[in-house]
């Protein structure tokens, strides 16, 4: 159990103060008083995702990309690709095996990179034959929005008018020099990305917080610049994996700022301006967990390990995640590959993800609840580490945020409280950087 200290409007400590369990999601005040979850469900209005796909089928074309992003998990493979083009028939027989596998379930189909638009062939023929297969699927692709052309957004705005289609730009606003290019600067790519934001059924753009892109409100205004309404669906920190990526996060020596920037930026933010639709996302499923009285769901925060999210290479490979190989193995030695989508699923052999509740550090940490544990297959400890930091300075304002949202009083810091113990974790905010120094 953890004890979080509130200041209120004066600077003045509030004399009460909250008690949070995040293993158990359990949140009242010191005297057990119940928060109203109910008013900030109301303050921040309905769930931004909608009722959501049953099943999810995440389609790997392939690696192959024309940008080089400094952080890319992918950038061994992204010259080339492991899987050869599939010929009509082999995609045929793919969108086949896919259509029996989410029979009569609602189904979102995701294509992925690489660059997605690198294969428009393929998605060409798939898209038709998967519709054909599950009539009411929704369809989404990331792309780092470069090869638009007259010709394939044509296509998928007419993909769109059947079932519906989610775009998402990887952009990095501000911080785009990390991604090597920028659709954004030439005027034949802007307006064709206006055309697409304008006719699918959703669209966003994706930036990722490096040390080169941390300032949450320039973010936000350079998008809010250029179009207008526009949603960004990501926002996220960068996680480290196999060592790519960490010269990119945001140094440890300014972790501290970084997360009072962010509350600052939470707390003056209505929620209807809010254009992060992740943060959203997150303050819904936080609400969500206090109102059910559930744990903390195990397995990690990335829903490619849940059993309604299947991932599968053109070559019909059923992989753990969009971003490993057939050959890859996991720290504890198991194939990424499940099986083949020909299999049954019940002979697919998926290795076990590494959840929260077998990570040290994770039972008592603050920001469980929005982290989840990370990636529940991390390719090493340094990279656990890494993404430890970066995701605990992250979503610590994020708690602090929610726990000002319900209480009406500011966040001071959080206690250990169990069995009159006093072993202080975040005695106040400007030594955010103790805690994770203390695990790592």
């Amino acid at each position: 159990m953890l004890t979080i200290h509130l200041l209120r409007s004066d600077g003045s400590p509030e004399p009460r103060s909250v008690l949070y369990d995040p293993e158990a999601m359990r949140m009242t005040w010191d005297n057990g008083e119940a928060l109203p979850t109910a008013a900030l469900r109301e303050t921040w209005g309905p769930d931004p995702r909608g009722e959501g796909d049953e099943f999810s089928v995440r389609i790997v074309l392939g690696r192959a990309c024309n940008f080089r992003c400094a952080y890319c998990h992918q950038a061994a493979g992204r010259y080339a690709d492991y899987v050869a083009s599939p010929s009509e028939s082999a995609l045929k027989a793919l969108a086949g095996q896919l259509g029996r596998l989410v029979r009569g379930k609602k189904t979102g189909f995701q294509f992925w990179g690489g660059e997605p638009m690198r294969y428009f062939r393929e998605m060409r023929l798939l898209m038709p034959l998967l519709a054909e297969a599950s009539p009411d699927c929704s369809f989404s692709m990331i792309t780092n929005g470069s090869l638009f052309t007259e010709d394939n957004v044509a296509f998928l705005l007419k993909v769109n008018e059947a079932n519906p289609l989610y775009i998402g730009v990887s952009h990095d606003g501000p911080g785009q020099g990390l991604r090597g290019g920028d659709p954004l600067a030439d005027a034949a790519s802007l307006a064709l990305i206006e055309k697409v934001k304008n006719g699918v059924a959703g669209f966003s753009f994706n930036p990722v917080i490096t040390a080169a892109n941390s300032d949450f409100k320039a973010l936000a205004d350079y998008f809010a610049a250029r179009f207008e309404g526009v949603a960004l669906g990501e926002g996220s920190p960068l996680t480290v994996c196999g060592g790519v990526g960490a010269d990119c996060v945001v140094p440890e020596a300014q972790l501290a700022a970084h997360a009072r920037h962010f509350y600052h930026y939470l707390l003056t933010t209505p929620p209807e301006r809010m254009p992060y639709h992740l943060y959203l996302r997150k303050i819904h499923d936080f609400i969500n967990l206090l109102d059910s009285n559930e744990a903390t769901p195990r397995g990690g925060c990335c829903v490619a390990c849940s059993d309604k999210t299947v991932t599968v290479d053109l070559a019909g490979n059923v992989l753990t995640c969009q971003s490993q190989y057939p050959d890859s193995l996991t720290s504890g030695g198991e194939s990424h590959r499940l099986g083949h989508i020909s299999q049954d699923a019940a002979e697919w052999k998926r290795p076990a993800p590494v959840s929260w509740e077998h990570k040290e550090n994770c039972r008592d940490c603050p920001v469980l609840a929005f982290c989840r544990g990370a990636c529940p297959f991390p390719a090493s400890e340094d990279d656990e580490a890494h993404t430890c930091r970066q995701y605990f300075f992250h979503y610590l304002p994020m708690l602090a945020f929610v726990t000002t949202q319900l209480t009406g009083r500011l966040f001071a810091g959080v206690d250990r409280c169990a069995q009159g113990a006093t072993d202080s974790i975040i005695p106040h905010q400007a030594r955010y950087y103790e805690h994770s120094q203390r695990h790592y």
